[in-house]
């Protein structure tokens, strides 16, 4: 078919197509927004490789009204744009020194690359994140602006001259919609003489906003930060009633307090520091935003010695002590957080001092009993989505168990994936760490996860007395998959089966030797037709199964026979690969 049509989204390695027939994700490179392009291939459904915690891109997609991908084999630029902010940005990294390019990319382009990732400066950009998403650095710039043009300039050119600036970062930064937004916040004062008070300028911007783009309401641009002006905008009368010298401190907690539950869903964590921190984060983004800007002009490299100071600045913030577990806040506890912040703004404003003290010590408290190691039993077993490879966790009342832990040679799965995953279930330690055999896709994420989380102790191919290795079947001369132990425990009244990348010939022998009637199995060998015969899961009659495989794998995991026989014995069937984490309540 044949797909014609603007990109309203363009990346290094992708664009989003708006076209008649729809909006289309297109993997392709070196189209810039604004381009006119002409592709000949077929629709398909999104899917992308995908493991627990990570980045839903396909969620993000639909930001933009994508919901296919478009497989082109052939693409033409019909109209070309000529504003390129891709290229101006590789234009721009490339000039800069290489010590500092990635937070720079960072300050001024709103990514965050893999380097520094691996350098451990990524949960001290995180600072940035909020300041970036809501483009309050950019709007400090703006204030910089008129402060120096005040007594040398109209109002009106200055307006004017702003709306340019915040035009050409808006170009520079490949049209950032927290950026967009303050541009047509300063292009409608300017059309209004200034006459707009603040609440209908970010009304209008919304409409605005909403009416180019209707799928941006489900960005965090729209839906965190159109709530937090507002907020803003309504404390305004208390902020007036605070000494000026105290403005910035104010406006900084009131920031800090608005995000922190957005923080908590985002990264389960709670610092005691972070009022600090976060608080420091908004002169560090302006400053380091400075910088930046400064180190690619001419002469710039004069700066480049602060954009590492503050690099390292960041990483000496990322290790300050007083982090604990939260986990994932409830729905109700959201909810009630900001009722309590509305109604104390609301009564400090009226002048209800003693009503605004007891509401924030309401506050208080929430946030306080949230904070307590107070856990009740969980009976459950977690099917983490690793990718291609095996993990499960099993909670089993105040116990947890990790049996493999999945392995990746491109991403830390540990970092990125397990630990994140324990935090949201506000799990601080694991009992026991159980590996089934010695493949990566199996074990490769075990060295970092046991330095940097608390493991009680580490079994490799073996069992105890709960969790069973049945395969008593090894061979010193076997191979890994032959050799790979079986597990066999019960969780409550139920019992699961998980059976590693145990082949076909130890079904065979575990059937001979053993009388089991599990309720849940986990397929051997990712769903391969080398283990599930039909014969072990007719005989082994599971009420459920899982399968754990990365999206579009390689080996072809799981194989269609495999989905044949379950489909044929009337298993119900789970695969990770499609569904992400599964999780078996007992």
């Amino acid at each position: 078919s044949k797909l014609w049509g603007v990109v309203i989204k363009a990346a290094d390695k992708y664009a989003v197509i708006r076209g008649w027939t729809g909006t289309f994700y297109l993997q392709t490179e070196g189209l810039a927004v604004g381009d006119i392009v002409c592709a000949y291939g077929r629709s398909v459904e999104l899917g992308f490789r995908h493991f627990q915690e990570s980045f839903d891109f396909k969620k993000y997609l639909l930001t933009f009204g994508a919901r296919f991908e478009f497989e082109a084999w052939d693409v033409t630029v019909s109209a070309r744009n000529f504003i390129r902010p891709l290229e101006f940005k590789r234009t721009v990294l490339r000039g800069l020194d290489p010590k500092v390019q990635d937070l720079a990319a960072s300050l001024l382009f709103g990514d965050y690359s893999e380097s520094l990732v691996q350098k451990g400066t990524a949960q001290a950009l995180s600072l940035f994140s909020l300041i970036q998403i809501s483009g309050l650095h950019v709007a400090f710039v703006c204030r910089i602006f008129e402060k120096v043009f005040k007594d040398k300039l109209s109002d009106r050119r200055i307006s004017a001259l702003e709306s340019a600036l915040v035009g050409v970062i808006v170009l520079a930064t490949n049209y950032r919609r927290s950026l967009l937004r303050l541009f047509w916040t300063r292009l409608l004062r300017f059309a209004a003489h200034d006459k707009m008070t603040k609440r209908e300028t970010d009304a209008l911007t919304g409409i605005i906003g909403l009416t180019l783009s209707p799928n941006s309401v489900l960005s965090v641009s729209f839906y965190v930060i159109y709530p937090l002006l507002f907020m803003l905008d309504f404390s305004s009368l208390i902020r007036k009633k605070v000494p000026v010298i105290w403005h910035p401190v104010f406006t900084g907690l009131l920031v800090y307090i608005y995000f922190l539950p957005f923080s908590l869903n985002a990264g389960y964590l709670f610092s005691f520091l972070a009022p600090v921190t976060r608080f420091l984060a908004l002169p560090f983004a302006q400053l380091g935003f400075i910088l930046a800007l400064g180190a690619i002009m001419p002469g710039g490299k004069l700066l480049v010695p602060g954009l590492a100071g503050l690099e390292e600045l960041l990483r000496a913030l990322e290790k300050l002590p007083g982090v604990i577990v939260f986990g994932k806040p409830s729905p109700f506890l959201i909810a009630t957080y900001y009722i309590l912040l509305i109604l104390g703004l609301f009564t400090f404003e009226l002048g209800l001092k003693k009503v605004t003290a007891g509401i924030s010590i309401g506050l208080l408290a929430l946030i306080v009993c949230s904070l307590l190691p107070i856990e009740k039993g969980h009976y459950e077993v977690h099917f983490i989505d690793v990718g291609q490879g095996d993990a499960t966790l099993v909670r089993n009342g105040g116990q947890n168990y990790l049996i493999d832990t999945g392995g990746d040679r491109f991403i830390d799965l540990a970092s990125e994936c397990l630990i994140p995953y324990f935090h949201r279930l506000r799990i601080r330690k694991l009992d026991a760490i159980y590996i089934t055999h010695g493949d990566y896709d199996h074990s490769g994420a075990l060295e970092r996860l046991k330095s940097n989380f608390n493991v009680e102790k580490i079994l490799f191919n073996s069992g105890d007395s709960y969790i069973k290795d049945i395969n008593i079947f090894k061979k010193d001369d076997g191979d890994l998959n032959y050799n790979s132990a079986v597990f066999d425990f019960r969780v409550r009244q139920t019992e699961f089966l998980i059976m590693g990348d145990a082949p076909a010939a130890i079904e065979r022998l575990i059937l001979r030797k053993f009388d089991l009637k599990p309720d849940v199995i986990k397929l051997g060998h990712h769903g391969s037709n080398t283990s599930s015969d039909f014969d072990f899961l007719q005989k082994m009659a599971p009420q459920t199964a899982i399968i754990s495989c990365g999206y579009q794998n390689s080996y072809g995991h799981p194989s269609p026979q495999v989905i044949s026989y379950l489909e044929s014995l009337n298993i119900t069937y789970h695969r990770t690969d499609l569904e992400g984490t599964f999780v078996y309540k007992c």
